[in-house]
């Protein structure tokens, strides 16, 4: 066994032998990978077991089943596998499931992402193609199992990432949304068009938690005299069920609510246990977001002519009143729950953008400060030489007494007074 780097295609290659004696080859492109491979094989052996020869006979919908199941022991939240499961029986079992690995082809998989319909029970000639997003997403999910299938030496290579060209291309979408903010006045009025949940459409639009990391929230997670607010979990929904899950970084994050925030959510806290939730539904118990965006958000938009915002944009709206108001990236960052600072930028560069002019001016006004104080502190590096009075002997105030005559320098003889010819 060796590994070696092919002069053709730049890839490492490690060879083995099989079961019948022949030759087993396979190529990464990391001489790591290489190795490890290698070193697997050699585990095999000891333990009595021939390398695993890659016939490519296997049909992808028994890998995608043990991809499936090896979901649950991965820190994947339950709406998250719950998607995986969704797309592939929705999407990509339909197409692939019944197809040896041997003849997944990139080009065909390429047809299928440009081409996906979906199986919406309408004639195969009208069905509309899939938005780019959807077709997104099923290309990954495809993609994930065909890794856990090279993972386990039952293929050499993964269809669905790259071709002889190189990265298969994914699916690109027409635009982004976007953001829409809500000013003070437009984020109040909205929020009484709310009636009984108005101090939560508030909350949202000064806190920026995500829906179901307010929906989590217990009256024990307020502080109110430090108005120290924790967020430690959120709630997902997934067949009806609501799970309690970490937040989307798995770390908790504190902030400090406003007065106003707080003076709208008092009545929450008075007089309520600790475990209770702080916006609970209207009979008890978790509040649903099914429930509260049909009742609740969507006539209240309508009514607030707001037609076409978006809960999620009261998040938005909390990011740019913060910056209006000072905060930098990283107190953003972490009142939004950013992974990173750069993340928080990507978002909302362009409401910093409009501060630039007035760092400009602070930068000017603090340079004209320091250049002022260096001026009156700093001594002079050069004195006046006609302030200096010669009193230090005879012979050096006769020097000063000579004046240049022209452009010949005035010389001293010996005690006399003349010019050398």
């Amino acid at each position: 066994m060796a590994v070696r780097k092919r002069p053709d295609t730049g890839k490492w290659e490690t060879r083995v032998k099989g079961a019948d004696d022949k030759r087993i080859s396979r190529s990464f492109y990391l001489k790591s990978d290489a190795e490890k491979w290698e070193r697997h094989q050699l585990l095999l052996a000891d333990a009595g077991k021939v390398p695993q020869r890659m016939s490519g006979q296997e049909k992808l919908g028994t890998v995608a089943k043990e991809w499936l199941q090896g979901l649950g022991s991965s820190e994947l939240k339950p709406r998250t596998m719950d998607g995986y499961q969704r797309i592939w029986a929705s999407l990509v079992s339909p197409r692939w499931a019944d197809v040896c690995l041997k003849d997944i082809r990139s080009t065909d998989v390429h047809t299928w992402v440009t081409t996906m319909t979906g199986t919406r029970e309408m004639p195969p000639g009208s069905r509309p193609l899939l938005s780019a997003s959807r077709r997104k997403q099923a290309l990954q999910v495809l993609a994930m199992i065909l890794d856990h299938a090279v993972r386990s030496g039952l293929a050499s290579t993964n269809a669905a990432r790259s071709d002889a060209v190189g990265a298969i291309k994914q699916p690109k979408y027409a635009g982004h949304r976007e953001h829409q903010y809500l000013t003070v006045q437009q984020l109040d009025a909205l929020a009484q068009k709310a009636c009984a949940y108005e101090d939560f459409v508030f909350f949202l639009g000064t806190t920026g938690l995500r829906l179901g990391e307010a929906i989590a929230l217990q009256v024990s997670d307020i502080q109110p005299t430090s108005r120290r607010l924790s967020v430690t979990k959120s709630i997902s929904e997934v067949n009806g069920k609501q799970i309690v899950v970490p937040t989307k970084t798995h770390k908790p994050r504190y902030l400090t609510l406003p007065s106003a925030t707080l003076e709208r959510i008092n009545h929450r806290l008075a007089g309520h246990s600790g475990g209770n939730p702080l916006f609970p539904a209207p009979n008890g118990g978790m509040l649903r977001q099914a429930n509260f965006r049909r009742r609740v958000w969507i006539p209240a938009v309508k009514s607030a002519g707001l037609e076409g915002f978006r809960i999620h944009d009261l998040r938005h709206t909390a990011a740019s009143l913060a910056i209006a108001a000072g905060a930098n990236v990283k107190v953003v960052q972490n009142m939004l729950g950013h992974s990173s600072a750069q993340m928080t930028l990507d978002c909302y560069a362009g409401l910093f953008e409009n501060d630039q002019a007035e760092v400009a001016l602070r930068l000017d006004e603090l340079i004209a400060k320091n250049a002022c104080h260096e001026f009156a502190t700093k001594p002079p590096r050069i004195r006046d030489a006609r302030t200096v009075e010669i009193t230090e002997s005879p012979l050096l105030r006769r020097f000063s007494d000579v004046a240049p005559a022209g452009f010949e320098p005035a010389t001293h003889g010996l005690g006399n007074r003349r010019s050398i010819p």
